[in-house]
């Protein structure tokens, strides 16, 4: 049997949601709907690496969209100069 632990957050259930700086945004969002369309990527990736004989590429990859989601997570105002950053050649 699996037993289900509830995490309480106590900030209530606005129909928002905290970026790393702090700040509050709507769940639907375009930030947030980008962050969750990443993670699910990843997520993906990762489970295609663990069938396939060579991931290295698949790994490189999943690195990269770790650094687009938390560069997704923070806005431009709260980014710190070690902060992750895509550049155009990634």
């Amino acid at each position: 049997m699996v037993k289900i632990t509830k995490v309480y957050t106590k900030t209530g259930d606005s129909g928002e949601t905290s970026l790393a700086g702090g700040h509050r945004l709507s769940k639907t969002d375009l930030r947030i709907v980008a962050i969750g369309g990443v993670d699910e990527l990843n997520a993906m990736l990762g489970l295609l690496s663990t069938k396939v004989e060579d991931s290295t590429l698949l790994h490189v990859i999943q690195h990269e969209l770790f650094d687009l989601g938390a560069e997704l997570a923070i806005l431009p105002g709260d980014r710190r100069e070690d902060s992750p950053q895509i550049t155009t050649e990634q």
